[in-house]
């Protein structure tokens, strides 16, 4: 056996240590796979592209773009501002409605055109905004006009609307009467309802409703009145319509939300004073206003119409001596709702139908 074990042993090939240029070209091939696997990972996140070089983003931002024209929403994507200038009314309509803008209309009284093109706009184009956000597009005066003769914007200078964002942040528990001589009172002024989801109140919503409507009426030339510019101020229902008077305005604009138990009601409402003897001699031209900027605001944001009625309650209404409307522009209390209510582009939808039909009542007057 051990003859065996020594006659194996001598016949077994001997081991010798691999030359060093074997050991240099493993090394080799070990790194150049490493450097292919690394390129490999890089390019499958999207840091490089193989076609194009270096990932570029998918919309070029002009060099030209100001981030402080509009602010942007930190949260969502900024949207580029899409050339306007020497489109026609419509055009720039839809291509501001394809961005996610929504347009503000402002005549130049300076320039007389037939056609309705657009001559400048504000913010200029390839500014950054959020979605939602207003853009200012300038029309010759007379372009799209129904009637000939006198611009709109001088037309309109004329006239004078007192906007009245209802409630405010604390409530007036003291009581007035409802009207001049009434024994029947109510509560000064209420804190009004709040978002069912949101927690909104109804006071700053409407407010800053109110505030994007009085741009838009300003920047067609009317004088705009406000009851109150912020939340934290103490003015009665009595006296907000006293203000409108002693303002001599052409006609006084409430804003005000619904609120009710059942949370599947919405939809936008106006009401008017009825016809009596505090009011009137407003009756039927409140009335009038009220269907015209009803049906405008419920084409502007296809809300559920509610439609409109008369009240002879109310001191927002006995206490003025101009034609009135108290337009509802949705239900805190519906979760859909409630949260279209505090959405800017929402609003803007709101304002812009409250503009449109305030206009088309005021240019009705003559």
């Amino acid at each position: 056996m051990a003859r065996h074990r020594a006659k194996h042993a001598q016949s077994a090939p001997s081991r010798r240590p691999l030359p060093r240029w074997t050991w240099i070209a493993l090394a080799g091939v070990v790194g150049v796979s490493l450097v292919i696997v690394a390129l490999g990972r890089f390019v499958s996140s999207g840091a490089f592209d193989v076609q194009r070089g270096p990932a570029q983003s998918a919309v070029a931002q002009p060099a030209a773009a100001k981030l402080d024209t509009i602010a942007v929403d930190a949260s969502s994507t900024p949207i580029e501002v899409p050339v306007l200038v020497g489109l026609k009314l419509d055009e720039a309509k839809l291509v501001l409605d394809a961005a996610g803008l929504v347009g503000v209309i402002r005549r130049d009284p300076a320039a007389h055109s037939s056609e309705p093109t657009v001559t400048s706009q504000d913010p200029a184009a390839g500014a950054l905004a959020r979605a939602g956000a207003t853009v200012t597009i300038v029309l010759p005066s007379g372009s799209g006009d129904k009637d000939s003769g006198e611009a709109s914007g001088v037309r309109r200078a004329k006239f004078v609307v007192c906007i009245d964002p209802g409630h405010q942040s604390h409530s007036d528990s003291k009581t007035e009467p409802i009207g001049p001589g009434s024994t029947v009172v109510k509560s000064r002024i209420t804190g009004g309802t709040t978002g069912i989801v949101t927690g909104a109140p109804e006071y700053e919503t409407v407010l800053q409703i109110a505030t994007n409507l009085k741009g838009r009426l300003e920047a067609s030339g009317i004088t705009v009145v406000m009851t109150r510019s912020t939340n934290d101020e103490n003015h009665s229902n009595a006296e907000r319509a006293q203000m409108a008077s002693a303002a001599k305005a052409d006609l006084f604009v409430r804003l005000h939300a619904d609120s009710n138990t059942d949370e599947k009601l919405c939809g936008v409402s106006a009401i008017y004073p009825a016809n009596i003897p505090w009011t009137k001699n407003i009756a039927e031209s409140s009335k009038k206003a009220a269907q015209i900027i009803e049906s405008a605001v419920v084409k502007s944001t296809r809300a559920v119409d509610m439609g409109v009625a008369e009240r002879g309650d109310l001191a927002g209404f006995n206490w003025s001596t101009v034609p009135s409307v108290s337009v509802s522009v949705g239900f805190p209390s519906n979760r859909v709702e409630d949260r279209l209510l505090v959405s800017p582009k929402y609003q803007d939808q709101i304002a812009e139908g409250l503009a449109n039909g305030t206009l088309e009542y005021l240019d009705g007057q003559h």
